[in-house]
């Protein structure tokens, strides 16, 4: 169930037939990043995942290691290093050249100088680390993309802010293929780059990670709510060959409170598989803990690993083995939570921090379900 709590089922005797099965699962990387996934390589290998922060060692199978992970444009051309000397390569915004603040400026995506001097970046820190899997190259967080006049054109000509980072990627990506080929240069379809672009294409050795951020989560991903994400998705999926998406599972507005996401994770899995995306990295804290942290992971590396299984059903099973007899009520009150989201009709921010969507009666409710799940479990009564 997690990585200190688990049950192994006794039988005096244990029969084993003839087993000859190969299994593929559908989402070659899987990465649902809970603090007992990151910081338990066993557990992990145990619920089939294999993503960066799990460091799962060679001997167990391996992990996807990713380099300059993260936002990584400042990772790669600092500024404190670059700009004095070259302001040319970042942001020009409003006539001037910006590189102060985490989410204020961007990379002149045009400038060959830059290119060249990333480009050698990039391909020193894949020899201080040739094993691993990807590397990032990608844009800070926020907006801040350059205004100059290359910029813009290559932005308009391609009918989208990707144009101009797509077309630096693949160059990137090209020397990276003369000396390391298939590594994968990693980056972000993600708010000022999330819509495809009308003629360029990624690189066979290019992969997009597909942010959706201003989703609605508390609505499928395949629904009317959610149809800028879902059709960016499926853009993605019909013109690059690596697609993964960067998802997110928990409410960032503040951890511990409800956040209705848990019945969703089946239908947003499988829209994933069918439309080629290759792996998902669920976003959320690190910290263990938050709303129901163990039962989500737990589920959704189960989803990851066989997206055609029950969320539901899944939630159930983990209820009962790891809640024991108060499994029912903290079912009863994890869809009483997602009730009451989807009665209220309010969009389910990745940071939400409102819990208005709860009514007086709701909360009243909630109450009774821990108060029953607690006398279930009375005296230490809980069980697998």
């Amino acid at each position: 169930w997690t990585s200190t709590e688990e049950y192994i089922p006794h039988r005096p005797t244990l029969t084993i037939g003839r087993a000859d099965l190969t299994y593929v699962p559908s989402l070659d990387y899987r990465e649902p990043a809970f603090a007992d996934v990151r910081n338990s390589p066993g557990f992990a290998v145990k619920i089939k995942c294999n993503g960066h922060f799990s460091k799962i060692p060679e001997e167990l199978g391996g992990h996807h290691e990713i380099l300059t992970y993260g936002h990584s444009f400042e990772q790669l051309m600092p500024p404190a290093k670059y700009f004095q000397e070259h302001p040319e390569w970042y942001s020009l915004i409003r006539g001037k050249r910006f590189a102060k603040g985490h989410s204020d400026w961007q990379l002149c995506l045009t400038n060959s100088q830059m290119l060249a001097e990333l480009t050698k970046n990039v391909l020193d820190a894949i020899r201080r680390n040739p094993q691993a899997y990807s590397i990032f190259v990608t844009q800070n967080d926020g907006y801040g993309q350059c205004q100059c006049d290359h910029c813009q054109a290559a932005t308009k000509r391609e009918g989208a802010g990707a144009g101009p980072l797509l077309e630096m990627i693949n160059a990137v990506a090209e020397q990276v293929d003369k000396e390391f080929p298939g590594f994968l240069v990693e980056t972000f379809a993600y708010a000022w780059t999330r819509k495809t672009p009308l003629h360029v294409r990624p690189r066979s050795n290019v992969q997009i990670r597909v942010c959706g951020l201003e989703s609605d989560f508390a609505q499928p991903i395949d629904s009317d709510a959610n149809a800028s994400y879902r059709d960016d998705i499926r853009g993605w999926g019909e013109i690059a060959r690596n697609v993964v998406v960067f998802h997110y599972v928990s409410g960032y507005g503040c951890f511990v409170q409800p956040h209705p996401t848990i019945f969703n994770i089946g239908p947003d899995i499988r829209f994933f598989t069918q439309n080629k995306v290759d792996g998902v990295y669920m976003d959320t804290d690190s910290t263990p803990i938050g709303d129901f942290v163990r039962l989500r992971a737990w589920v959704f590396a189960h989803m990851l690993w066989n997206p055609t299984r029950d969320s539901l059903k899944l939630a159930e099973e983990f209820a009962r083995g790891y809640y024991g007899l108060a499994g029912p009520q903290v079912l009863s009150y994890l869809q009483l939570t997602h009730n009451a989201v989807k009665r209220s009709g309010m969009k389910l921010h990745y940071a939400n921090a409102d819990t208005s969507f709860f009514s007086l009666d709701e909360m009243n409710e909630a109450t009774r379900l821990w108060d029953q799940a607690e006398a279930a479990v009375a005296g230490g009564r809980g069980g697998a």
